[in-house]
């Protein structure tokens, strides 16, 4: 199961989830520095999503045609020059644009890598290799806000916005290592929903509801 795209799909969502998580705390603070208010901040941090969420429902298919290798690295490089934009972004309506970028890159890569790992894993052994698998995001969970607010008290958003293009260098490093599967043949586009896959995906939008308005405007509390 530890197999060589295995790896590099785990690292590859170490470092995309901690480029996320490196703004997700920080990114309000940098919006009020530009005079926008709650209701302004609450749409350029939406925004990412309501991208996002949409796409993947695309993506997922498009994996399955175009491959994961393809869809991975374009997603890496979309998020790098998203975070690099961050700093030339100065305005609500300029922020509105990058993170609708940087949440398109999201669904490309988030989709793609999560495929790439369930196709090493032996049917008998799924759950535990998935379990492996979100080890990275937790991992990245609980360093990235942190060390984002550490970034930025000790230095400034330039330096937060390029140590996150950092970050999401390495996933593009790692993206460009990987190797097509080679039983991988190109299938015809499913239907874009499965009614076994509502009730997850409901679960798990409910339990994002809750986090992410909590870590959005935590950093703005006195």
């Amino acid at each position: 199961m530890l197999t060589r795209n295995f790896v590099l799909a785990w690292l590859i969502t170490l470092f995309s989830f901690g480029n996320f998580y490196l703004l997700l705390a920080t990114l309000p603070l940098y919006i009020v520095e530009i005079d926008a208010g709650e209701a302004q901040i609450g749409l350029i941090m939406s925004v990412f999503a309501l991208t996002a969420v949409p796409l993947r429902i695309l993506v997922g298919r498009e994996a399955d045609v175009w491959g994961r290798r393809r869809l991975i690295l374009v997603g890496c490089l979309v998020m790098l020059a998203s975070s690099l934009l961050y700093t030339w972004a100065g305005s609500m309506f300029s922020l509105l644009a990058v993170r609708i970028l940087h949440g398109a890159g999201w669904a490309a890569f988030g989709t793609a890598a999560a495929a790439l790992a369930a196709d090493v894993m032996p049917p008998q052994r799924r759950g535990e290799g998935m379990g492996y698998y979100g080890m990275s995001m937790n991992m990245a969970m609980a360093v990235g806000p942190v060390t984002g607010i550490f970034i930025l008290r000790s230095l400034d958003f330039t330096y937060l916005f390029l140590i996150a293009g950092a970050v999401a260098a390495l996933s593009v490093l790692c993206a460009a290592l990987v190797i097509e599967p080679k039983d991988h043949s190109p299938q015809q586009r499913g239907p874009l929903f499965e009614v076994p896959e509502l009730f997850p995906s409901v679960l798990l939008g409910m339990l994002a509801l809750t986090y992410g308005p909590i870590v959005s405007f935590l950093p703005l509390s006195p």
